[in-house]
């Protein structure tokens, strides 16, 4: 259900720490892989090129999910246990997990004349977007590991 999110690819040189890592959906790491992580490991890995990446991770309310209000509406004295956790799970979930990862990249160029990198200009390579971190919905059991 949910993976600990590398921002930066581990083969990029991203370390698995708690500051290159966000809690997201497997489906939206899926798609982070293959939208924008392929991509730049392919032209930095492969191509040899030097890219920028800037990735945030937006984090704010998500929208009630339809197993959610069910419970909400039997009322919290009619709820079993079990109901009742996995309530308050569903309520930390819509208040805490990510909602998106925003992402850009472009290709970089070195410039020796002024012995810096600058951004390649002449390039058509580069990306930008988001990914939704979509939550899960419907009854699940809670199990201890």
């Amino acid at each position: 259900m949910y993976v600990q999110g590398h921002l930066l690819n581990a083969k990029l040189g991203g370390p698995g720490r708690a500051h290159n890592l966000a809690p997201i959906t497997r489906s939206a790491n899926k798609q982070h892989e293959r939208d924008v992580e392929g991509t730049l490991k392919a032209l930095v890995l492969k191509q040899n090129k030097v890219v920028r990446y800037k990735v945030n991770v937006l984090y704010g309310t998500h929208p009630s999910r339809d197993y959610q209000g069910r419970l909400k509406n039997k009322g919290h004295a009619n709820l079993t246990e079990a109901q009742g956790r996995k309530l308050n799970l569903l309520n930390f979930e819509q208040q805490q997990m990510p909602k998106a990862l925003k992402y850009s990249w472009h290709l970089l160029r070195y410039d020796g004349a002024n012995k810096k990198w600058t951004q390649d200009t002449e390039s058509k390579k580069k990306g930008s977007g988001s990914i939704p971190v979509q939550l899960p919905d419907g009854d699940f059991t809670i199990s201890r590991k």
